[in-house]
């Protein structure tokens, strides 16, 4: 269903903490002991949250599910970083059969470690932490924006928990998403714990983005902006015997300036390099505040009348859509 329907890959954890059967069937797979509801809602849409769905699982059939993003790896990645078994153990999703997955991804490492060695190769690690975020920003076509509007009208008072979570179902992306670390509040340090300290020759800025350049004549855009502490690391790899320079760091960097409604102002690490190559950068959170906008753009007399931007907003929670006429139709 979910590969077929969605292109989405999953696995299904029975009651014992193992991989579910490919032949099971959902019922099949219920613990003997489940009290799940006499009538069963299990309808999906697209624009469901990922945790949405998981929570509708365990809530209709009482087991557990793993929805995988995809993602192309870097071509240096070994097999075990990229195995399925390596990152379910990370994450702690089935640490209840940890012994087989330890073994499993011992085997794999052992591979890894030799054919690093042949290689001839070692990677060093920074640790990074600052104030940062992700910005996502989007232009909607009609079919989207109509599909937001049914959402909405069907279900209000769960709308936003359903919807608008991040960019993954809409076709058009205006900018490149980032989720990263400020690069004037960043910091870093080496395996030591030295700080280093960074440099504005060590810092590009390859991109400016400010509000004025999302907007268009007759468009709809959805903005997805948090805020907060990130922390991670940065893996490098040097040559065996190689001793680490961070002058040989290099950040580039996007600038943004948004005004109006969504409000920020930051210049986000896109990514890192070591002696002009690539390096790996891990990022992750403990919580961001979020703010969210789906804003509509038309000119008043030829202006933007000061870049105030008209249309669909959200006011205490409320969406007016009526703008979706004045967007979609302004020329019939």
């Amino acid at each position: 269903l979910f590969q077929a329907e969605f292109g989405v890959y999953c696995d299904l954890i029975d009651q014992k903490g193992n991989f579910a059967d490919e032949s099971a069937t959902l019922a099949s797979l219920r613990p003997d002991d489940f009290e799940g509801p006499k009538k069963v809602d299990f309808s999906l849409r697209a624009n469901m949250q990922v945790g949405n769905v998981i929570k509708k699982v365990k809530e209709n059939f009482g087991i557990d599910i793993i929805i995988y993003e995809l993602a192309e790896p870097e071509e240096k990645s070994t097999l075990a970083s990229v195995s399925k078994f390596t990152y379910l153990k990370q994450q702690k999703k089935i640490a209840h059969i940890s012994d087989e997955l330890d073994k499993i991804v011992a085997e794999l490492e052992d591979e890894d470690e030799d054919e690093v060695e042949d290689l001839g190769t070692k990677y060093y690690e920074l640790s990074i932490k600052g104030h940062g975020g992700e910005i996502q920003i989007f232009r909607l076509n009609k079919e989207e924006a109509e599909s937001l509007r049914e959402s909405y009208e069907e279900d209000e008072e769960n709308f936003l928990s359903d919807n608008l979570n991040g960019g993954d179902f809409f076709e058009e992306p205006i900018i490149e998403a980032v989720y990263s670390v400020d690069i004037f509040d960043a910091e870093l340090k080496d395996e030591n714990g030295n700080e280093i300290k960074i440099s504005d020759q060590q810092i590009e800025i390859n991109e400016q983005i400010e509000s004025s350049d999302l907007y268009e004549n007759y468009t709809l855009n959805y903005y997805y902006v948090t805020e907060g502490k990130l922390f991670g690391s940065i893996r490098i790899e040097l040559e065996n015997g190689e001793k680490f320079d961070p002058s040989k760091l290099e950040f580039n960097c996007v600038e943004f300036k948004l005004d109006g409604y969504v409000e920020k102002e930051c210049t986000l690490i896109r990514d890192i390099r070591y002696d002009g190559n690539e390096t790996e950068l891990i990022l992750e959170d403990n919580g961001q505040t979020l703010e969210r906008a789906l804003l509509g753009h038309w000119l008043e007399d030829g202006e933007w009348d000061g870049n105030v931007v008209y249309g669909i907003v959200r006011d205490e929670y409320k969406f007016n859509w009526d703008g979706l006429d004045e967007i979609f139709n302004h020329n019939d």
